[in-house]
């Protein structure tokens, strides 16, 4: 990585970390690592932007579309992995904010799809980890 570091956003590192550089910082195009050198103990990706992360001990969490409270309250890494082996989709409660077509604005409770594994783009294999793009010759 060192001797690449042009294509790498390494800025985050600490100033001691022998790979920290400020040369790309704010860098478009560049790859940047998101745990700032932590070690990656588990991944557990349910979909595009649908992801946890276990990192020395803590999780880090993402879920596009979920209020971040939600995911805060309910969201951890083994529920990731439930939902993972057990092929179920996680619904919760949310209160949003909302405006209708003439601009008024209201609170409403909707229950969202936080957590699901189902991609539309890929065909899950017997094994229910492997996948191939749909059109593959093994489908």
């Amino acid at each position: 990585m060192r001797s690449r570091l042009e294509y790498f956003h390494s800025s985050n590192y600490p100033k001691a970390y022998f790979l920290h550089s400020e040369t790309n910082k704010k860098g478009i195009g560049k790859i940047k690592d998101e745990v700032n050198g932590l070690i990656i103990s588990e991944f557990i990706g349910l979909g595009p932007k649908c992801d946890s992360l276990l990192i020395e001990g803590a999780s880090k969490t993402a879920a596009k579309g979920v209020p971040y409270s939600v995911c805060k309250q309910h969201l951890n890494h083994n529920v990731y992995k439930d939902v993972l082996s057990s092929q179920q989709k996680l619904m919760r409660r949310c209160n949003m904010i909302q405006t209708d077509n003439r601009h008024r604005v209201y609170t409403s409770q909707v229950v969202k799809t936080a957590l699901h594994r189902f991609d539309s783009k890929r065909f899950i294999c017997d094994d229910g980890i492997s996948t191939l793009a749909y059109g593959h010759v093994l489908i």
